[in-house]
């Protein structure tokens, strides 16, 4: 039996892509790192185990307001590629995807790769045919994510606990 994707059992959150609450709330109480380090001293002992503040003081910690638009940014874009596309067909996402990957300098061979990596991953996860096309897309913004963060000097760990406390945030439906 197939499952329905992340996406499509998170409804509007996830056609609005999942990152946009937690960057959008970083961005906003955005602080400099010596004011997180004094906040951080007084948390509860409950909050240093949520994933999601976890990740927010990673990002306070890595990233300069500057990277945090950046961010931001991304999310945007990526929403507004959800909102264009609320039902795309698959040759409609790989069209979104190359387009992106073309504007970025990424060759034939790498675009290629990506997509049918992409594409054998929706597949793995025993999404519905109809709902590949968006899983796509999201990988794409899971993709760029990353790969700013990773760019910045995060460690795969550090990347890991972001991405857990995005998802995390994105399935409590807490609006921006």
């Amino acid at each position: 039996m197939k499952r329905r994707s992340v996406l499509s059992r998170m409804g509007a959150a996830g056609q609005n892509f999942f990152f946009t609450r937690m960057i959008c709330n970083l961005s906003r109480n955005f602080q400099p790192p010596e004011y997180s380090d004094i906040k951080r001293q007084h948390s509860s002992m409950a909050n240093r185990f949520d994933v999601k503040e976890r990740a927010k003081d990673i990002l306070e910690e890595a990233l300069d307001r500057e990277a945090v638009n950046v961010l931001a940014n991304i999310s945007r874009e990526m929403q507004q590629i959800f909102r264009d596309n609320p039902e795309p067909s698959m040759p409609e996402a790989v069209s979104i995807v190359t387009d992106y990957f073309v504007k970025n300098g990424k060759s034939e061979q790498f675009i290629s790769n990506w997509i049918s990596t992409a594409g054998e991953h929706g597949r793995s996860r025993g999404l519905l045919e109809a709902d590949q096309p968006k899983a796509m897309l999201s990988d794409l913004g899971v993709f760029r994510f990353m790969n700013f963060l990773k760019e910045k000097g995060l460690s795969d760990d550090q990347v890991n606990i972001v991405l857990r406390g995005a998802v995390q945030q994105a399935t409590e439906h807490k609006e921006c």
